[in-house]
């Protein structure tokens, strides 16, 4: 009867501590979790920021190659000539300056957009024009209109 006594004295508490272990553990697997979800949304809104500045740097080489047609044929003036100033898409604004051309079918133009948050994206596109129509196929020289992502 001593011994049975002597045992229950030793095991008292233990469900005590085995639950407080428990809880600890899941404590620190919730405190994971909370972590780990709030990185993926700093990840998606991060990404979301460069799809919106890219989509607005793209907006302004589409808005450059409108006017572009209509000062057809091209010559060397054009180069250095803002095409768009400081334009807004939403919280996004983007400015199209004219890098060079190849007179009279050829101009390279790029778009520099800037984010609320301080994301940019600079767009360069190398656009053919035949006729003053605006051409986008690359089949038998009838001309094509070529992107590049600079940053």
């Amino acid at each position: 009867m001593v011994k049975k006594a002597n045992k229950e004295r030793t095991q008292r508490g233990s469900a005590l501590v085995m639950a407080l272990i428990i809880m600890v553990v899941l404590t620190l697997a919730g405190i994971m979790a909370v972590n780990y979800s709030s990185t993926g949304v700093v990840l998606t809104s991060s990404l979301r920021s460069e799809i919106d500045v890219f989509q607005a740097a793209d907006s302004g080489i589409e808005e450059a190659k409108s006017l572009l047609l209509a000062q057809y044929p091209w010559n060397d003036d054009l180069v250095n000539t803002v095409l768009v100033d400081n334009a807004s898409l939403g919280d996004y604004n983007y400015t199209v300056t004219v890098t060079a051309v190849a007179p009279p079918d050829y101009v390279t133009i790029q778009s520099v957009a800037s984010g609320p948050g301080g994301e940019s994206k600079v767009i360069e596109a190398v656009v053919h024009y035949r006729g003053g129509i605006p051409n986008n196929r690359d089949q038998e020289g009838q001309g094509a209109e070529t992107t590049n992502v600079v940053n």
